[in-house]
């Protein structure tokens, strides 16, 4: 049976029967049901989608000229070139029952909202596979039957809940339901969605205060299921709502998608929602650059993943450990072997992670042939009895009479504010009344469209109404004001004036304004529709307006010939001459002043061009123009609409050939010109200076010889930080972890940042030195935020080597009262923890602190897979002391024996520091005594001046025994 576009077919699944049912040499039995109830009455047809092979690509438009070249010979030649489009979705097949809720989950840039449009029918062009709904294509039928939330909620700011909602069931509900069934409608969903409490209050916007954000989202809910719609798509609708508004909409949505007879099919993408919200899914499709790396309930994925080999090594929110796996991050998650031994060899930590997500995506198709090849054999057996329902109607609803009326009715209820705005009126009233005090009963002489941009996208793509009821309904509401204000103006200045007293003039004259400013405002809507641009067209108008005007014949009079013409195509030109010809028609006489006697009046540069006779050309040629450009406004709106998709605050912009194309990632900060919205180069990431500060500390040339007395320590510090970053192949090879941070602990000067600084420096790696101490702010989250980009500056500036002294500042035993400081500290003490879960074994950041007081240290930073290795910095030993000394004097002009064995003998108690010192208290003795050399006496004499003040100071006691394991 064929089906004329004029018809709409709906296609549900009423059963799944048996073959032996309904099913007779391979064709399936249709049951034919006249139906013409609309959905608001007999509940939302239900909707079974399923997509197949989902590609998507964006063609990219080059700005040099050769490679416009190149890629037009290979479009000709019919030949795929890689570098003039972008691959977005690659692939992506699923499937989504109604009643059930399937969420779109991945990081930013992974595809989620372009395959969301695509399976809303609002992307087209670049679009390959196969989506059915009910086993039947998209048709422009069907897009009454899908509602599309956008992100950004799209609503007009000066209506009320309810007008919002009303307006909406006007145009969109259709002609045979009366009013009352309509305001009935509104009621339903107002009560559904709980908004009783919201209903009369405004929607609000940036200058006017509104209703909240779960408020405002559910507004938006509540304006596309008006229609009952089959299929309603949400693009990540709980941004910007705080986790209990976000779970009260995830109960909203799962009562829509449940709660009628005729269940609701319910699409939305996600960013990262809290567990409570991820266990309201029914199903899950896990994106990652493009690809499908998990398809299927939402309950089994972490199962899936395990299955694996994928385990978090702590207990985490199941978002999270999917959103690290779509980035292919593995810190804290369990890998498989056979993963680990492929991206061994590799360096970079891009090509790891893109090791990682191709590796998800080749298990996940895996998975997806192996459950066809088992379902294959029931597909035969089962087939899906379809019942078609057939409504003989035009996919439009309300007639474009009533489309003008609606829509007339909306734009003035919100532009009343406008209307009746006081500033407004002052400023005219104001100007007026300036002029009229300037030409104060004056001598007659011969001398003297873009901010509903947004909501008109949303609604046409929703086929709301008719662009021409719009346009028609908006150019009356606009021309309230433009009557109004003008003809009050003109009231008050014409008679201060005291222009010619007569109704003639001062109509004429008033007619001639009221057509400068129709067709002024027709120039500047003409401009909008065609540039889109709200900068762009206000600079545009700028110079068609003061061409206009100097062209018009009272700045410039005596205009050059071969620019003269220009003279025909402003209307200032025309509503000039109309204003000459309302005041100096006719042959009027005048009296003439004592001084100069009398003049003929065509002798003035201003009339002499003029004639005053008549006065209609100029009336019908400015009527002309108003409607001409009115006319184009309207067809370049029409075309820029129907080819302009629709994606919120987002912009296509070119690339400078020079900018490297592989580090415009999601995140990058670029430098873009506004003017051909072209980025011109990438910028560093934005960094705290607090933090830049800290890598400018450089570690020095320190070789390990100069570390004296600590060869045990020297040796296992470096097998906890060196052989990791120098060989991590050979952790893999005996699949052990390395260790993620080294503790040392001592007492004061005992060579803990020498030592940092010797590894740093012997492996070439960034050196990032923080006192603990600094990292503390008075402003509550600040100094989390500083370890957070702490850590991210290390991950850019691999290999880095943190160096965290003083770490008892932050690291203390967490208590449960205190102050409020106490209580910043304890923040940034969970951060640090969080931060040093989040990063790899095998990567080439590496932690070393440093402390004091090891006793008073928090057990969870102390605990392996953090700190996995505890190393004491004791006091020297004689034999220590004696090769620290050493070091310290190698570099002192020296003259006759060193008895250093005596000096370490008297040095009893003393750290690498006091040995330093005594080398500068026995230089300082060889100043005093006039010479320029250290003799043995000047040692000794410095080492008991030192002892004795070693008395006064007290030292801690260190248990050896700490952080053995």
């Amino acid at each position: 049976m064929e089906i004329s576009n004029e018809e709409m077919m709906e296609m549900a699944i009423v059963e799944q029967l048996p073959p032996s049912s309904h099913h007779n040499g391979g064709s399936v039995e249709v049951d034919m049901e006249e139906d013409h109830l609309w959905p608001a009455k007999d509940g939302p047809l239900p909707i079974f989608l399923k997509f197949e092979n989902v590609e998507y690509k964006v063609k990219l438009s080059p700005k040099n000229p050769l490679t416009a070249a190149r890629v037009a010979f290979a479009s000709h030649k019919n030949t795929e070139d890689q570098g003039s489009c972008k691959h977005i979705l690659k692939g992506i097949g699923g499937s989504v029952d109604p009643g059930e809720i399937l969420a779109l989950m991945g990081p930013s840039g992974s595809g989620k909202t372009t395959l969301l449009k695509i399976l809303g029918g609002r992307l087209s062009g670049g679009v390959k596979g196969q989506i059915t709904y009910n086993d039947t294509p998209y048709s422009p039928c069907l897009k009454r039957r899908i509602g599309f939330v956008t992100q950004d909620d799209v609503l007009f700011p000066q209506l009320t809940v309810e007008e919002t909602l009303v307006f909406a069931a006007f145009l969109r509900l259709p002609a045979r339901m009366s009013k009352q069934q309509k305001r009935d409608r509104v009621d339903a969903i107002i009560t559904e969605l709980n908004l009783e409490r919201c209903r009369h209050t405004k929607i609000g916007g940036a200058f006017v205060r509104g209703v909240s954000g779960g408020e405002r989202k559910r507004t938006s809910i509540g304006y596309e299921i008006l229609v009952d719609p089959s299929l309603l798509l949400l693009d990540e609708p709980t941004s910007g709502l705080d986790s209990t508004s976000a779970s009260k909409l995830l109960v909203v949505l799962r009562r829509l998608a449940r709660s009628s007879p005729a269940r609701r099919t319910i699409i939305t993408t996600i960013h990262q929602p809290s567990s409570r919200m991820f266990h309201m899914f029914d199903k899950l499709l896990l994106l990652a650059e493009g690809h499908a790396i998990y398809h299927g309930c939402a309950r089994g994925c972490m199962p899936h993943f395990a299955a694996l080999g994928f385990v978090p090594g702590i207990p985490m929110n199941p978002a999270e450990f999917l959103l690290d796996l779509a980035t292919g991050n593995l810190d804290g998650i369990s890998s498989p072997a056979d993963l680990l031994l492929s991206v061994a060899s590799l360096e970079s930590s891009l090509e790891f992670r893109s090791n990682v997500i191709k590796y998800l995506q080749m298990k996940h198709m895996a998975v997806g042939e192996e459950a066809t090849a088992m379902s294959g054999g029931n597909e035969v057996g089962r087939q899906l009895r379809l019942a078609v329902r057939m409504r003989k109607e035009r996919c439009g609803g309300i007639s474009w009479a009533q489309q003008f009326v609606v829509l007339s009715r909306r734009t003035f209820r919100e532009r009343a504010a406008d209307y009746l705005d006081k500033m407004r009126l002052a400023q005219a009233v104001g100007v007026a009344l300036l002029l009229g005090l300037l030409w104060w009963k004056s001598q007659t002489s011969n001398e003297a469209q873009l901010r509903d941009q947004l909501y008109l996208v949303k609604e046409r793509k929703a086929d709301m109404y008719r662009l021409s009821a719009y346009y028609a309904s908006s150019t009356l509401c606009d021309a309230v004001p433009h009557v109004v204000y003008p003809v009050l103006f003109m009231a008050i200045l014409y008679f201060m004036a005291d222009l010619r007293r007569t109704l003639p003039c001062f109509c004429l004259t008033l007619l001639a304004t009221l057509l400068i400013v129709f067709t002024s405002q027709g120039t500047g809507e003409l401009l909008g529709a065609a540039i889109l641009s709200v900068k762009r067209a206000g600079v545009m108008a700028s110079l068609v307006l003061m061409l206009f005007l100097l062209t018009g014949g009272y700045y410039v009079q005596h205009i050059p010939k071969f620019i003269r013409w220009l003279k025909y195509v402003s209307f200032m030109h025309y509503g000039f001459n109309l204003l000459l010809k309302a005041q100096y028609h006719g042959h009027l006489t005048y009296n003439c002043g004592s001084r100069g006697g009398c003049q003929r009046l065509q002798s003035s540069p201003s009339f002499g061009t003029v004639d005053l006779d008549g006065g209609m050309r100029e009336v019908w040629i400015l009527l002309a123009m108003a409607l001409a450009y009115r006319l184009l406004a309207y067809l370049c709106l029409r075309k820029r609409i129907s080819l302009m998709p629709f994606s919120g605050p987002r912009y296509v912009v070119g690339c400078r050939s020079k900018v490297d194309k592989e580090k415009l990632i999601a995140g990058t900060r670029v430098v873009l010109d506004m003017t051909t919205l072209t980025i011109m180069r990438t910028l560093p990431r934005e960094v705290d200076p607090v933090v830049y500060n800290m890598l400018h500390e450089d570690p020095g040339n320190v070789s390990y010889s100069a570390v004296g007395g600590l060869s045990d320590q020297i040796r296992e510090l470096r097998e906890s930080i060196e052989l990791p970053l120098m060989n991590p192949e050979l952790f893999l090879r005996v699949g052990i972890k390395p260790p993620k941070g080294v503790l040392l602990y001592g007492p004061p000067g005992t060579g803990k940042t020498l030592l940092a600084r010797a590894i740093a420096s012997n492996i070439d790696a960034n050196f990032l030195k923080i006192v603990s101490s600094a990292i503390i702010d008075k402003y509550i989250g600040e100094s989390a935020r500083l370890i957070r980009e702490m850590f991210n500056y290390a991950r850019e500036h691999q290999p880095c080597i943190i160096f965290m002294d003083e770490i008892d500042a932050i690291g203390g035993r967490r208590f449960s009262e205190g102050t409020s400081a106490d209580r910043e500290i304890q923040r940034t003490l969970m951060e640090l923890l969080n931060q040093l879960d989040g990063f790899d074994e095998l990567g080439k950041v590496k932690m070393i602190m440093a402390t004091n007081r090891p006793d008073v240290l928090d057990p969870a930073l102390l605990r392996p897979g953090r700190l996995d290795r505890k190393i004491e910095i004791p006091l020297p030993n004689e034999q220590s002391r004696m090769e620290v000394l050493k070091i310290h004097a190698a570099g002192i002009a020296k003259h006759g024996e060193i008895d250093y064995e005596a000096v370490v003998k008297l040095a009893e108690g003393f750290n690498g520091a006091d040995l330093r010192n005594v080398c500068t208290e026995a230089g300082m003795a060889a100043i005093r005594a006039e010479r320029d050399y250290v003799i043995h006496e000047d040692f000794m004499k410095a080492v008991r001046k030192l002892n004795d003040a070693k008395k006064l100071e007290s030292s801690a006691h260190y248990s050896a025994d700490f952080g053995k394991e």
